[in-house]
């Protein structure tokens, strides 16, 4: 088994649905501070923020992490939740873009702008997905989540599910 690359990972997730290259340079600083040496980013989406701040929302094997970078300034942590107490996700398309909203079971949210309908989509399902216990497809092709029972043997690891309590609430 090979060893975890925080930042392959991370450039895995960035790449899925996208021609252009993502260079490697402009994320090993945020992968190398956000992101432990044995942590793999399963789902990464880019939001669109204003013209000074860009969001940007991971799922790893072990959280959920939403960050925000400035003009000027680094990358932060906006909200972080552990994987397990994820429920769900969805995406709400409005005139010219639509929130991304990630829930807890216990109801807290973290949301960010996006109008890329497209990797929205893709990501809120893939997470949805993941949360319901299947597995991402082993390429970054984008071709979604596929069931642990089929596709190819090199399965990327899931998030860890919690049973959900009864009184619990599905998303809209």
């Amino acid at each position: 088994m090979s060893a975890p690359d925080p930042l392959g990972s991370l450039l895995a997730a960035l790449q899925v649905g996208r021609e252009e290259r993502v260079p490697a340079a402009g994320w090993a600083s945020m992968a190398q501070r956000f992101l432990a040496p044995d942590e793999t980013v399963l789902l990464a989406l880019e939001g669109n923020g204003l013209t000074w701040w860009d969001p940007l929302l991971l799922l790893t094997d072990r959280r959920v992490l939403h960050l925000r970078r400035g003009t000027v300034t680094p990358y932060r942590t906006i909200r972080e939740f552990p994987a397990q107490e994820i429920a769900g996700a969805e995406f709400r398309r409005r005139f010219l873009w639509g929130p991304v909203i990630v829930r807890t079971h216990g109801g807290a949210r973290t949301w960010m702008r996006s109008d890329g309908d497209a990797r929205a989509q893709r990501f809120v399902d893939s997470l949805n997905a993941l949360v319901a216990g299947q597995r991402l497809a082993s390429s970054v092709n984008g071709t979604g989540p596929e069931s642990v029972g089929q596709g190819r043997d090199r399965a990327r690891p899931q998030c860890v599910k919690a049973p959900r309590p009864a009184e619990s609430r599905e998303l809209a």
